[in-house]
């Protein structure tokens, strides 16, 4: 049977809540949770912060310097792209045994400004140097006050104001692939160049008339509603 980081590398957006860590029956911001860490964002998630490497969203420098590139949603009635508004932040994942490593991250410097949708940060060393990140992930934080909490097992629970895209949810690059995350940059310890992420349009794909329940006690959603509760196992490799 697969793992809910099985079903998210997949592509399959998957809704569960996980009884064992008593989220079930909470009617509260699961952020308010006993006995757990609030995330912040996805570089709370890296284990090690060696080797860094600038990564960030900028159009083609051969075709335009200096600009910068935007993170993008698609509506899904009218086809329009937008950029993004609201608190977004991403991820870069290495899946291992028992889980995802989050091996680097994205934010957004200039938040709430005309800068809202460049989003930059760091790749580290547990990519492998020539290596790519295997996946990227996002979340929009809705209320702007952390992306989830991390239990003392790795047990990561997204918050329930909080909304998780994978890369099958993601059009990528100049050709708007869905899910192509071999477009992503390849880390490298010693180039002293950035890391240019290719330009993503969050596109998901609409969601199935039922959602299959996960793991002892999973409880599913309200299907319609905006946001999605995601359950992974975090590990930390130090």
């Amino acid at each position: 049977m697969k793992t809910l980081v099985d079903r998210i590398r997949n592509g399959m957006k998957s809704v569960a809540i996980g009884a064992t860590i008593g989220l079930a029956a909470m009617s509260c911001n699961p952020k308010q949770a006993e006995g757990a860490l609030v995330v912040d964002n996805f570089a709370d998630l890296v284990s090690s912060k060696t080797g860094g490497q600038y990564v960030n969203m900028e159009i083609d420098y051969s075709v335009q310097p200096f600009v910068w590139d935007s993170l993008m949603i698609r509506d899904a009635n009218t086809g329009v792209d937008s950029i993004v508004e609201g608190d977004w932040h991403m991820g870069f994942v290495k899946y291992v045994t028992g889980g995802a490593e989050i091996v680097g991250h994205a934010e957004q410097p200039y938040a709430g400004t005309v800068g809202n949708g460049f989003m930059s940060g760091t790749y580290y060393s547990g990519i492998g140097n020539g290596n790519k990140p295997e996946d990227v992930w996002l979340i929009n934080d809705g209320n702007g006050d952390g992306i989830g909490l991390l239990y003392n097992d790795g047990t990561f629970v997204l918050g329930d104001d909080d909304t998780f895209y994978g890369s099958n949810d993601i059009l990528l690059g100049d050709n708007q692939v869905r899910g192509d995350v071999s477009q992503l940059p390849i880390y490298t310890t010693s180039s002293p160049n950035d890391a240019i992420l290719p330009h993503m349009i969050v596109f998901p794909i609409p969601e199935p008339a039922t959602i299959g329940l996960l793991g002892l006690g999973a409880v599913a959603l309200g299907l319609g509603r905006k946001r999605k509760l995601v359950e992974f196992k975090i590990v930390d490799k130090k």
